[in-house]
């Protein structure tokens, strides 16, 4: 299967993925700093230290794999999102 995202820790996820679950999925995010900028198509629902939850779609969690700020994206099961 291809790997769409390399910071992704508990992959893979395709666009596929994001389709079947209405677009967006949650996920945690680990930064070296907190998020100075939230790419279009994501919303920060909480932050604690250098982690934040996030509910994103696919492009926004492309923008994220890309940030140098970011250290790691871990994707959150559905039943887990609040």
């Amino acid at each position: 299967m291809k790997k769409d995202f390399n910071k992704l820790t508990n992959g893979p996820l395709a666009k596929d993925d994001f389709d079947r679950n209405g677009g967006k999925l949650g996920f945690l995010v680990e930064t070296f700093n907190p998020l100075a900028k939230v790419p279009e198509g994501a919303k920060v629902h909480s932050t604690i230290g250098n982690i934040c939850t996030v509910v994103a779609d696919y492009d926004a969690v492309k923008e994220l794999d890309q940030d140098p700020n970011v250290i790691r994206i871990e994707y959150s099961r559905p039943g887990g999102i609040i």
